[in-house]
């Protein structure tokens, strides 16, 4: 883990800086100003806000989510306020409004640009120990988050509908494509959208952002020809979920459950892409579990000897993982009915991306702890390390430049101590329960 430095004179020019102690190990404040200044958002002192602290109140506004932004900037900590003068003369810190305009002036692009600089760093520091036969384990998926019902949000991102008569929802929301890293956990890109952009039009925009050579862990819905073949240009490999109503060209056994197939082009896409191939050949694996129906893989891993299906199905259940990192930002995170705190499209996707790095802050933080004692990642609790975490930011805003290092080394140790049983293995069908009514229900009497 990168350390703040040993050296007093170092410890102070840190201290000094606009950033946010807790984050310093694996989000610098340099990197913060750089990113800025690179969209030409140079931090004025002069500003009551100026861009570099908006840009860390943004992060630390996804780590508090149950705080008011007011309430978050009094937590984040002396470091953030060296040089400004409402600060320094112990006034109040700006409201509101002032923030909103901040944010405004701000941008989008410096936060995903941010997300991506700090997911860039952290791999390749560490990236060698979470690949599989040379490749790193991207699960790929999509979910969707709520955001505050207003006029502006509701016209930008739109409902979702549903039921017989297609009411729309109470609240509008963004869809949001991941790319994670199935084994810690870190969200490596990320694409946001209206609630009507497809899910295919935004894990384009993430194919070119993903590290070199990776195996990506997909759902049935990502399974398309075209896209298929996208993922072997760019020199991934995958491994997806067959899907029903598909088919299957060209089948010839190699094995028990194993078998060579291609899958076709429809004829609109040979129409639209002219540079692809009209069929690509891919292998398919069936496994079944003791009670559950079977199940159809179809991955570009087509040697048997080198790779073999039983591998093959125990890496594609770590395309779970991301199902329980849309649970710990979903739940844990951003706490509350309404995910999303912004009233406009701009901010939206600004605290999108700033809800992330807190995430991977969060995770980066876990991987730390985790190494140090030898445990999986997936292993610590992440409710608890989150609590730890944002207490070890409020010690660190009020402790000696020279105490951070110890400060950080305690709170991982701390942190290791939290791990998780082993998992059970699902043994209850997929159902959804029905809610009870809140209301007695009113039976008229019976005659006599």
């Amino acid at each position: 883990m990168p350390g703040f430095g040993t050296e007093p004179a170092q410890l102070e020019r840190f201290a000094s800086t606009f950033t946010l102690e807790m984050a310093e190990p694996f989000l610098p404040s340099k990197l913060v100003a750089e990113v800025v200044q690179e969209r030409g958002r140079q931090g004025e002192r002069r500003r009551s806000l100026p861009a570099e602290l908006v840009a860390w109140l943004v992060v630390a506004a996804g780590l508090w989510r149950a705080e008011g932004l007011s309430n978050v900037l009094a937590a984040m900590g002396r470091g953030l306020f060296a040089g400004l003068r409402w600060a320094v003369r112990g006034g109040q810190p700006p409201g509101s409004g002032a923030i909103t305009r901040a944010r405004a002036r701000l941008g989008v692009r410096p936060m995903f640009r941010l997300l991506r600089r700090m997911a860039e760093n952290w791999f390749a520091r560490h990236g060698e120990a979470l690949r599989w036969r040379g490749m790193a384990l991207v699960a790929l998926d999509g979910t969707a988050l709520r955001m505050p019902d207003s006029p502006r949000n509701r016209a930008y991102f739109g409902t979702h509908r549903s039921g017989p008569k297609g009411k729309p929802s109470a609240y509008p929301f963004a869809n949001i494509v991941v790319a994670l890293c199935a084994i810690s956990h870190v969200v490596l890109a990320g694409a946001v959208g209206r609630s009507h952009t497809s899910e295919w039009t935004l894990v384009r925009r993430l194919l070119g952002k993903l590290p070199k050579r990776c195996l990506l862990l997909m759902d049935r819905g990502f399974l398309g020809c075209a896209w298929l073949q996208e993922v072997t240009r760019e020199g991934h490999d995958f491994v997806v979920r067959f899907r029903r109503g598909r088919k299957l060209h060209d089948v010839r056994q190699i094995g028990p459950g194993e078998a060579l197939a291609r899958i076709h082009l429809s004829s609109k896409q040979r129409k639209e892409r002219p540079d692809l191939a009209h069929t690509l050949e891919v292998r398919v694996i069936t496994y079944q579990r003791p009670g559950f129906p079977p199940v159809t893989l179809l991955t570009s891993l087509k040697d048997p000897l080198a790779f073999t299906a039983e591998e093959i199905v125990a890496r594609y259940r770590d395309r779970w993982e991301i199902e329980l990192t849309f649970d710990e930002v979903k739940t844990h995170l951003l706490v509350g009915d309404v995910s999303l705190r912004s009233k406009s499209p701009r901010l939206v996707w600004q605290e999108i991306a700033g809800v992330l790095i807190a995430h991977n802050l969060v995770r980066m933080h876990m991987g730390a702890a985790a190494a140090k004692e030898s445990i999986a990642p997936h292993r610590l609790s992440y409710t608890d390390s989150l609590v730890r975490l944002r207490d070890l930011q409020r010690r660190m805003a009020d402790a000696p430049a020279r105490r951070l290092p110890g400060l950080v080394a305690d709170a991982h140790a701390d942190i290791a101590t939290r791990v998780l049983p082993p998992r059970r293995t699902r043994c209850y069908p997929r159902v959804v329960k029905a809610n009870p009514c809140r209301y007695p229900i009113r039976r008229r009497g019976r005659a006599a």
